[in-house]
């Protein structure tokens, strides 16, 4: 096996581990990204979308490839735009406490991951608004779009996407030491108390190559947490995992989220949905139903897992 690799990152001084109040010292909310928004405020919901729409060309195909990510054909050049789109959202209201764990679910091509792109700013709908707190996303320039995600939201996908060129600690703070409001030494401690946390901490000088599923996305999760995120987004972070791995980072999540982190989960696992405080159940764009679970508790599992599933049938999922 290749040594691991290591670096400057990896060799620093080590501080001693702050609080999260100590650590936390990235500019007031009002000035983040250049963009003006409402200070945290418990009344004020986490995020809420309005007459949220999305669109695509009717021409398009869904083409998959080896990753399974959905992709679009542009349409071709001088077709009439009246006639030419289909929405994928359909005007879509929702609103997002703070603290809660939110799972959407529903059958392939309902729009799932179309809306967490959306909610998350990666993605722009066609109309309607996204407000994270008073920031409207949609009318964001790219670059405030960009600064703002990495500065206060956490994106955790199905595959962790690390750079390869990096070891997995590095890959984690990378996005801290990018967003420049810390010190470096403080930047690379949270680093390392993370991967603690996730049980990983063996593994700061591993190359990617090194590491296995589950561990890899453990440090996705990390790398997700560094920047403290105001909301966290996960699009089916356990679909490309076995069961056991599943579980446990299914636990992971759970953790994150009991700690207070807003969340936003995509996934056809209803077992990870029963996990939910709140389960939304989309078809053709549009919520059809909304289950309110509550805060979860393991001996209530079953139950749970019973609710969720018996929602899904009601739907045909």
């Amino acid at each position: 096996m290749t040594a691991p690799r290591t670096s400057s990152t990896t060799t620093s001084a080590q501080a001693s581990q702050p609080t999260r109040d100590s650590r936390t010292t990235r500019p007031p909310a009002s000035t983040v990204a250049g963009v003006e928004h409402e200070a945290a405020n418990p009344s004020v919901p986490a995020l809420r979308a309005r007459g949220l729409t999305k669109s695509y060309a009717r021409s398009c195909t869904k083409r998959y490839g080896r990753s399974r990510s959905l992709a679009w054909a542009r349409p071709r050049a001088g077709t009439a735009p009246e006639d030419s789109t289909t929405p994928v959202l359909d005007s879509l209201d929702l609103t997002i406490e703070r603290g809660q764990l939110v799972a959407v679910m529903g059958p392939s091509g309902s729009g799932k991951s179309t809306l967490l792109h959306c909610l998350s700013g990666m993605d722009r709908p066609t109309s309607g608004a996204v407000l994270l707190e008073g920031t409207d996303l949609t009318t964001l320039t790219e670059p405030e779009l960009a600064a703002l995600r990495l500065s206060r939201l956490g994106l955790v996908f199905q595959q962790p996407h690390l750079l390869a060129t990096l070891n997995l600690l590095d890959n984690i703070v990378l996005p801290g030491l990018m967003a420049g409001h810390r010190p470096r030494r403080e930047v690379v401690s949270q680093g390392r108390e993370l991967m603690s946390r996730m049980g990983i901490a063996e593994l700061m000088g591993s190359d990617v190559t090194q590491a296995s599923g589950g561990e890899l996305q453990r440090a996705g999760i990390c790398r997700a947490l560094i920047n403290d995120p105001d909301i966290v987004f996960a699009d089916e972070p356990t679909g490309a995992l076995n069961s056991a791995t599943a579980a446990q980072i299914l636990d992971l999540l759970t953790e994150i989220h009991v700690s207070g982190t807003t969340m936003v989960v995509v996934t056809h696992d209803a077992r990870v949905a029963a996990r939910a405080d709140r389960v939304l159940i989309l078809v053709d764009g549009a919520v059809v139903e909304d289950l309110s679970l509550g805060g979860f508790r393991q001996d209530e599992a079953s139950s749970r897992l019973a609710i969720v599933s018996e929602a899904l049938g009601r739907h045909s999922v």
